[in-house]
């Protein structure tokens, strides 16, 4: 038994003739061929139906309940955003001894929201766009 396998490599179609398994009943039948069509093909891009997702709304109030989720004594004293990422620089209410402490925290939208991400990371990649890159990347 004989199985043909068609496939596509570039632009050319390999047409496999392959031996099935077992025992064949002669010389014949084990051999296995290969030919070759180079033939022009025009192939569409694959369609998408989902828009690229919109950053978050650059918005005082948003980012600073996002910090406020992460940590309740975090006070928004700057924010900036660029693209789908936004810093957010905090000083530390309380409790003593933390209190009047200074950090920089990186967000980066998600969901239509914005969501602290580890700064390291973005930062040391180069995903952060440069319109916010010193404040973001180069704070405590």
């Amino acid at each position: 038994m004989w199985t043909r396998v068609v496939v596509w490599a570039g632009s050319t179609l390999v047409l496999l003739t392959l031996a099935a398994c077992g025992s064949p009943t002669s010389a014949a039948d084990r051999r296995t061929s290969v030919t070759t069509t180079s033939t022009p093909t025009t192939l569409a891009p694959p369609s998408t139906t989902t828009a690229p997702a919109a950053p978050p709304p650059c918005d005082g109030a948003a980012i600073a309940a996002v910090v406020g989720r992460y940590n309740r004594y975090a006070a928004v004293t700057s924010f900036g955003c660029s693209g789908a990422f936004a810093y957010a620089l905090v000083t530390i209410t309380g409790p003593p001894p933390f209190t009047g402490g200074k950090g920089t925290l990186l967000l980066a939208g998600s969901g239509g929201g914005w969501q602290i991400v580890n700064r390291t990371t973005y930062c040391a990649d180069g995903s952060v766009p440069p319109a916010i890159s010193q404040s973001a990347c180069q704070g405590s």
